[in-house]
């Protein structure tokens, strides 16, 4: 395993302290590949890392709750085209009444203000602060793009909350989505019954690299991080279950196979193609929940991608400057990886293209 290309590019990023370790997993065809974990926990490299510590996902988490919309829909209690305010009547007569469930799948809502918010707001106040924000100016949801990094996901919870008549989404989706598809190992907020000293101690820290000296992240491994729920950035698992996620997408899995015709509609491209993102300042096609490859709009710039390699078929999620997971039904592939570093945009995309490349390199899969 230490020849291949994929694991030279992590370790190179050991070298370069982008990150200190993590992990990765890479099928072909429902067929296990690799599932290594490589470097170490700490940033004074004490503790090797494990396949089983549990790992900051950031946004690559947010196709989870993607999912566990269409579960929805696919209970007749939802449409994608659904407006806001049927739901939350509270929105009846403001600058959000035309916008749909699908506005927020795609990011072109508008609600970029949302995104403004602290985070270690209650989940109530969070809500209602959401709520309050405005419409960004001279925005008509479905004609403009910007990546939303937060507010809308706690949104789609909320719903989710309200159609099932639950108080809380991270027990909600783990019975309901994450359990049955055997992400036994991930949490949309770790339950605080749980954070007892051994289950915390499978917590992998994460480390700002992005300085001349790095430092453990001041805020995300800390106890109210860990416990709290943010659908739209702190799923936290393996990178096995990240990749178990994307084989069950492909139909490599039989659970909830309900929900695969919804799947394979969500990761095609919903907006209009080649729309300039205004977060990522990148034009970007997307699914529901899913970025779709985007290449044709700059191999080397289009961010969070999926590599030179990938088809035109190829979807999935990165998680802001420490993962990424995709699929590309093409070639029956799935890469999944986790890294404890966030060494700034720029680093880390080069790093994205480095691994992803290489391990369709190390298949023999170097074009379309």
């Amino acid at each position: 395993m230490n020849d291949t290309r994929v694991l030279k590019a992590l370790l190179a990023g050991v070298e370069r302290e982008d990150h200190f370790g993590g992990q990765i997993y890479i099928s072909q065809n429902g067929k296990v590949i690799m599932n290594n974990s490589f470097g170490f926990c700490d940033q004074e490299r004490n503790v090797p890392f494990g396949k089983e510590n549990l790992m900051l996902w950031r946004s690559a988490g947010k196709p989870l709750t993607a999912v566990a919309v269409a579960s929805l829909v696919s209970s007749n209690i939802l449409s994608f085209e659904d407006i806001l305010p049927v739901f939350f009547p509270e929105l009846e007569g403001t600058d959000w009444s035309g916008i749909k469930v699908s506005h927020l799948l795609t990011h072109t809502a508008g609600l970029l203000n949302a995104d403004k918010l602290s985070e270690s707001l209650s989940w109530d106040d969070m809500i209602e602060r959401i709520i309050r924000s405005p419409v960004d100016p001279d925005w008509v949801p479905g004609e403009k793009a910007g990546y939303h990094i937060a507010g809308t996901w706690y949104l789609l919870a909320e719903l989710c909350n309200r159609l099932t008549k639950t108080s809380s989404y991270s027990d909600w989706i783990r019975r309901e989505l994450l359990i049955p598809l055997g992400l036994t190992n991930t949490y949309i907020g770790i339950p605080k019954s749980k954070w007892s000293d051994c289950f915390s101690k499978k917590v992998s820290p994460l480390y700002i690299t992005s300085t001349k000296s790095p430092t453990q992240h001041p805020y995300l491994d800390g106890e109210p991080s860990c416990t709290g729920c943010r659908p739209g950035g702190n799923t936290r698992g393996t990178a096995e279950d990240l990749g178990h996620f994307y084989e069950w997408t492909l139909g490599f899995h039989e659970p909830l196979s309900h929900l695969q015709p919804y799947i394979s509609d969500m990761t095609q491209p919903k907006r209009r193609l080649g729309m300039f993102d205004l977060t990522f300042k990148h034009k970007m096609d997307w699914g529901m929940g899913f970025m779709v490859n985007s290449n044709r709009y700059g191999l080397e710039t289009v961010p969070y991608g999926f590599g030179r390699y990938a088809s035109g078929q190829a979807y999935g999620h990165g998680g802001a400057q420490c993962s990424s997971g995709f699929a590309d039904p093409k070639h029956g592939l799935v890469v999944a990886w986790i890294v404890n570093g966030m060494p700034g945009e720029i680093r880390h995309q080069r790093r994205v293209r480095e691994i992803n490349e290489a391990a369709y390199i190390d298949l023999g899969i170097t074009g379309e």
